[in-house]
């Protein structure tokens, strides 16, 4: 990777950790619903239910309207009906894609309960059995297994939140993050990625645009060559669209053409494993003999 990117990246991973996005956001019930709103999204791209595209567009929306009621004295409203608005404002009506697999009736239930849940964690209630009688009292109607085990994974998260504010990553381990499919991220990583993420939008559209070319390359999409290098010369990854660009020919014959060095990268790997494997101990003969019978 590009080392002025990796300074970049470091610089950017310093701002984001001075920044507002960092500090204590107010738990109420439209910080629950904007989380149910992420969490939605996630699912129906990762379901198929929209494409990857649409996805983005509706990541975007959210995080605009999230952004937009983070502003002191503005209007945080709880009912979804007050906030779709303002998604389609920001994203069009195809957002509305968000709602597939969910009703409002759930989404209004389930809000209420997790600010209730997350109102008596935040006043003190820190005792899984104390907190469980307390929201039975509410209307909540789970065994304390599902109160105790939250209530772990509530303080792990916490003791891990403060961790990765107080550790600032390496800046290749930040584009290590960022080139790294989500389901193959720790709960540690998945804090780190989503705040650089929210507060660096241009790390952001380059984590978009690497996974943009992950798929074309597996879908052997060659239509999408073109638009991606015009669009990625523009971005954090500008530097290799060029140099995708400059080799244009051999990266279209890769989309297209059945054929791999694979096996003649793989034929090299056995060669030097043998051979480290003899070092100092036998000579060209006894290598080549190994070579040609080895399986």
């Amino acid at each position: 990777m590009n080392p002025f990117l990796l300074i970049f990246l470091s610089v950017l991973w310093l701002a984001v950790c001075s920044s507002s996005a960092f500090a204590q956001t107010e738990r109420d019930e439209f910080y629950w619903l904007a989380e149910m709103n992420k969490a939605s999204a996630v699912m129906v791209v990762s379901t198929g239910i929209v494409d990857p595209v649409l996805g983005k567009t509706i990541a975007n929306a959210i995080a605009k309207v999230n952004a937009d009621a983070a502003v002191p004295g503005t209007d945080r409203p709880w009912d979804y009906l007050k906030i779709e608005p303002k998604l389609i404002a920001a994203g069009g009506p195809d957002v509305t894609r968000l709602h597939s697999g969910r009703s409002r009736q759930d989404m209004l239930s389930t809000t209420q309960r997790l600010f209730l849940r997350d109102a008596q964690w935040s006043g003190g209630c820190r005792n899984s059995a104390e907190l469980w009688r307390r929201l039975r009292g509410q209307g909540f109607k789970g065994s304390l297994r599902v109160v105790a085990e939250w209530a772990t994974r509530r303080r792990r998260a916490e003791t891990i939140s403060r961790q990765q504010l107080q550790k600032v990553p390496a800046a290749r381990t930040i584009a290590q993050l960022m080139t790294t499919r989500r389901d193959h991220l720790t709960k540690a990583e998945t804090v780190t990625v989503a705040a650089i993420e929210q507060s660096v939008p241009m790390l952001a559209d380059a984590h978009a645009l690497v996974g943009r070319f992950h798929a074309m390359i597996r879908k052997r999409a060659e239509i999408e060559l073109e638009p991606w290098i015009d669009e990625s010369k523009q971005s954090l990854i500008g530097s290799f669209a060029n140099g995708i660009a400059n080799d244009k020919g051999a990266v279209h014959a890769a989309i297209t053409q059945p054929w791999s060095n694979g096996q003649v990268e793989a034929q090299i790997t056995k060669l030097k494993l043998v051979k480290r494997q003899m070092y100092g101990r036998a000579k060209l003969d006894l290598l080549q003999a190994r070579l040609i019978g080895a399986p």
